[in-house]
């Protein structure tokens, strides 16, 4: 397995979101995907105890949002119709099913980033 895909793989595992910018509807309007691994009760032993839960048993909700130029230049608030839209949401219940859908938006799994590591405004 490639190491830059079991590293992405792990920190979903371990509940750490991921993000890839992509291709904006609009100029004004950059987009992103973002990766939210579900929660698990384990996550909040662990949390209490200073380390983290890994599983690759989580399920996932993605959701593809845009987001007004404007609002990021100026570091403005953003809420769903004033300086972000959502422009998809799913939820997908395995690893598996997590690479299909993100192949299905054309997003290469190898094009997440930590969220401090992108321009994602969230």
């Amino acid at each position: 397995m490639h190491a830059h895909r079991l590293e992405l793989l792990n920190a979903l595992r371990a509940g750490t979101p991921l993000t890839a910018e992509v291709r904006e509807c609009a100029p004004e309007r950059p987009a992103w995907v973002t990766t939210y691994p579900s929660r698990m009760a384990e996550d909040a032993t662990a949390k209490r105890e200073g380390w983290k839960w890994s599983s690759e048993e989580r399920s996932f909700t993605l959701q593809h949002r845009e987001y007004s130029r404007e609002h990021i230049m100026h570091d403005w608030d953003t809420m769903e119709g004033d300086g972000m839209w959502q422009v998809a949401r799913r939820e997908v219940s395995s690893e598996a099913e997590l690479e299909q859908l993100l192949s299905d938006w054309a997003v290469p799994l190898a094009s997440l980033l930590y969220l401090w590591r992108s321009d994602n405004p969230e």
